[in-house]
């Protein structure tokens, strides 16, 4: 909750915690992830730490549910043009969700039975 509220500047003191997913590791970088999830009604803007998160947006869950989205996406990391499973979202420059990102997601999604 900490780290959210520094982050991206969202506090979810108020917010129901839901769970937590497996921890992942990170094949490309060396980082290991722990997600927690919560069930907030708070909308309102981010504010980003710049050192620490390059974007922030909220996605309504439904897009992220549509089969349509999902697939074999072209993804740059590092200078590299790679193809990786991903989720087109719906934001101008449609960007996608993908790597770790994507892993928590799909474990998400596969709890929830979507």
């Amino acid at each position: 909750e900490r780290e959210t509220l520094e982050e991206v500047g969202l506090d979810l003191r108020n917010a129901r915690f839901l769970g937590r997913l497996s921890d992942i590791a990170g094949a490309r970088i060396p980082v290991h992830v722990s997600c927690f999830v919560y069930e907030t009604a708070e909308t309102g803007p981010f504010r980003l730490m710049d050192d620490e998160v390059q974007d922030a947006f909220w996605v309504p869950f439904a897009d992220l549910t549509d089969q349509a989205r999902h697939g074999e996406k072209v993804v740059r990391f590092d200078g590299q043009v790679m193809v990786s499973p991903g989720i087109s979202l719906p934001q101008p420059g449609e960007p996608v969700l993908w790597g770790l990102t994507y892993q928590l997601v799909m474990d998400f999604l596969r709890l929830v039975g979507e």
